[in-house]
Order: structure tokens, then C-alpha cells, then sequence
């Protein structure tokens, strides 16, 4: 992946949420066919981040971008217009969720969300596990 504007929004302590900027022209702008320049946020461990610092970057892949979305759905990207960047949200996570699953080989959709967010309890606490469900139940009801 090429390098992209970023800026972190969030730091936790754990984790930190990285929002990244994709032009138009971008591999992601032109995957989701965006109108314009928009910002997605990446789930990023704060250790892989400190780690970064001075090298070449923080590698944001899919698995991050998913995770990212699934936490900070309902927030307000920065850097972009929120309405016309919205709706690309749910198309990109479950778009994502049906990468993940088939590539895991998971049995359904439904599994692999449970499955990252136990991951995610385990290694971030009950609260990040719970905001990944209710994000989940508000978006794949």
C-alpha cells in the first residue's frame, strides 16, 4: 500500500484509531467507487505504533480497516463531507466481513464478528468487545 495522509484521533493507551485520507484516485477510491477524497479509520495496536515511530510507517491493511469500522462506525470522519462518506462505511465493512470470512473460512458472517471480538475482549477489555456488538447489531441487524 502506498503512503497516505493520517492523523490519530483516538489513543486509548491500548490501541489508537488512525483515520487515513484516500484520494479518488486512490486504490480505495477507486475499489468503493468514492466521490471524493474520503477518511477511514484504522484500528491500530499501540505497541506496532510506538514501533513504527522513525521507520518506515504503520502497515494499514484490511484486518485493521475492519476492526476500525467496526468500532468507529457511528463516528464523524474527519477530513471529509459526513454525508457523502457515510454510506460508503457500511458497504466497505461488509464488503471486508465477506473477505475476512471467506479467508479465514469461517461458516458465516455472524461467526467471524463473534470471533474478532472475543479477540478483541481478550486483548482489549470487555468494553471494546461490546461496542464492536452493539456496532454490529446496529449495522447487520
Amino acid at each position: 500500500m502506498s503512503k497516505v495522509e493520517f492523523t490519530i484521533i483516538e489513543d486509548n493507551g491500548a490501541y489508537a484509531i488512525i483515520w487515513a485520507v484516500f484520494k479518488k484516485s486512490s486504490d480505495i477510491g477507486k475499489q468503493y467507487n468514492v466521490w471524493g477524497d474520503i477518511s477511514l479509520p484504522y484500528f491500530v495496536d499501540k505497541k506496532e505504533l510506538n514501533a513504527s515511530i522513525g521507520s518506515e510507517g504503520v502497515v494499514l491493511n484490511g484486518t485493521k480497516l475492519l476492526v476500525g469500522l467496526l468500532l468507529r462506525y457511528s463516528a464523524i470522519p474527519p477530513f471529509t463531507v459526513t454525508h457523502k462518506v457515510k454510506p460508503y462505511f457500511r458497504d466497505i465493512l461488509v464488503n471486508l466481513l465477506r473477505q475476512y470470512t471467506i479467508a479465514k473460512k469461517y461458516v458465516s458472517l455472524d461467526y467471524c464478528i463473534h470471533t474478532i471480538s472475543d479477540r478483541l475482549k481478550g486483548e482489549y477489555g470487555a468494553s471494546v468487545d461490546g461496542h464492536v456488538l452493539k456496532m454490529v447489531s446496529e449495522i447487520l441487524p
